[in-house]
């Protein structure tokens, strides 16, 4: 296979690099390339997520074309040889793509983010659009190779965007960041005018990879039903592995905001949310608000990738190019607010492992992917009135939980229950699965009474909550309910 994919892909597009022409021919044939033998590269991805020992490669980025050359000819191993080769499409795809006239206009990171200022390197952001059909192999043939970097490279994030006119998709904007190298791409590109081929190895190669992490900003209304009934095509295992991937911006900021000590004005519209976390400057924030004011209506504004102006693709581009560092910034920003070690070490814990869970979480139960609450719900509501008899009193199991589920902090990971229920998403949820667990551990410790003269034989389970989040593998969520858990039993004996 190794063979095939370096003789039909490596070598020709080599060839292909070194020939004195123009960066924009070269481009197109290079492109063609990859998108013709598609199917090889996507062969080689799956032979080579196999193999555990990539893990221990890093791809070299800092040499030359051609000593990257010599190493995939003198290279016998195979997962290194591929490796090599991998390093080399990168070096000669990244200059294709950075080259005059093959993208469509470029930003420095530094004039768009004051934030990368403090960086050690230097962010040029290359924005690629589709504005012909044909264009779409350029996207195709980039996407083969990012899917095959992130093999070997760890922290690839794709900040993600989509535009619709009239509720139907019409625009996606994909900022492909690299967590090494200095160029960075954004492609735009219209989702119903790629190629099914090309739809079908962007879900597998970059939606489900595991590799990958998707980031969007205030993605429940439109996005994330776009994704999962229409691209997706409510394909449940397809959702989850995206999913699981899935960073929101905007629970991140609501959550920082809304438990500041200090008020604040709890906006976390995208360009509010990045200027007050010091992404960008007042000055590139007031010139995001006058191009806004210049725009029409966002209800009006059309969508076409052929017919779109450059203020428009700028207005586009804007909604992906700070998720990444806006993302980073929100947890620096959160640590910064507690003194000792721990304590920040716990704020990084909550924000990218806690928070980042509930979210994946909230998003599979209110689109019905899973059904973990709507099960809690149907064992909890024909019993909330049933109560509950010892020497202290009577108590009806509502009230009980009313008692015992205020104050909850667990332990590990350190987290603030009422805190995490601020956030207006998160908080019936979490507060249904805690009513469960309270009517659960009373049904095996106290006598249970459908009214005053009727005993409830029934005992309910909380095994089931464990069982489904070790199998979707919400670690920290496991960890976090098992916790509370433990707490609720405790506060239950000292009251009933």
């Amino acid at each position: 296979m190794s063979i095939s994919f370096e003789s039909v892909i490596y070598d020709e597009i080599y060839k292909i690099y070194l020939l004195e022409e123009n960066s924009i021919d070269k481009w197109e044939k290079i492109a063609k390339i990859m998108n013709v033998n598609n199917d090889l590269c996507v062969k080689e991805y799956y032979e080579i997520i196999k193999n555990k020992d990539r893990k221990g490669i890093k791809l070299d980025y800092q040499s030359k074309i051609k000593q990257i050359n010599e190493q995939v000819k003198m290279q016998e191993n195979y997962l290194l040889k591929f490796s090599f080769m991998i390093t080399g499409l990168h070096i000669m795809i990244y200059d294709m793509l950075s080259s005059d006239g093959n993208y469509y206009f470029k930003l420095d990171g530094n004039e768009e983010m004051i934030v990368l200022q403090n960086l050690d390197k230097k962010i040029v952001y290359y924005i690629n659009m589709s504005i012909k059909n044909e264009q779409n192999v350029y996207f195709h043939s980039f996407i083969l190779l990012y899917a095959l970097e992130s093999l070997f490279t760890k922290d690839f994030y794709v900040g993600m965007d989509f535009e619709y006119t009239r509720k139907q998709i019409q625009l996606a904007q994909l900022n492909f960041e690299h967590s090494v190298l200095s160029k960075s791409i954004i492609m735009m590109v219209s989702p119903n005018e790629l190629e099914q081929t090309m739809t079908d190895n962007f879900i597998n190669l970059i939606m489900c990879n595991k590799n990958i992490k998707k980031i969007l900003h205030g993605s429940d209304s439109l996005d994330i039903p776009y994704l999962y009934e229409h691209m997706l095509k409510s394909d449940h295992e397809k959702i989850i592995k995206f999913t699981k991937r899935l960073i929101d911006t905007r629970y991140l900021c609501e959550y920082y905001k809304l438990n500041k000590e200090q008020p604040t004005d709890n906006k976390c519209s995208i360009y509010d949310a990045v200027y007050y976390f010091g992404v960008m400057s007042q000055h590139k924030y007031q010139e995001l608000q006058n191009m806004i004011d210049d725009l029409p209506h966002v209800n009006d504004i059309q969508w076409n990738i052929h017919k779109m102006p450059e203020s428009q693709v700028l207005y586009a581009q804007y909604d992906v190019i700070f998720l990444k560092y806006f993302y980073y910034k929100i947890i620096n920003q959160a640590t910064q607010d507690v003194n000792d070690d721990l304590g920040k070490k716990s704020i990084i814990d909550l924000y990218k492992y806690v928070l980042f869970e509930l979210t994946q979480f909230m998003y599979l139960e209110r689109r019905e992917i899973t059904f973990l609450l709507a099960k809690c719900k149907e064992e909890v509501d024909p019993i909330n009135n049933y109560m509950v008899r010892s020497h202290k009193g009577i108590y009806k199991l509502l009230d009980v939980f009313g008692r015992v589920s205020t104050d909850l902090i667990s332990t590990n990971p350190n987290a603030e229950i009422d805190k995490i229920m601020k956030v207006t998403y998160f908080s019936k949820s979490i507060l249904l699965i805690i009513k469960k667990m309270t009517y659960t551990i009373a049904s095996h410790n106290q006598i249970v009474y459908k009214d005053k003269n009727t005993q409830w034989d029934g005992k309910l389970d909380n095994e089931y909550i464990f069982d489904f989040l070790k199998k979707m593998k919400f670690n920290c969520l496991l960890k976090l309910f098992t916790s509370i858990e433990r707490t609720l039993y405790s506060r239950i004996q000292v009251i009933v």
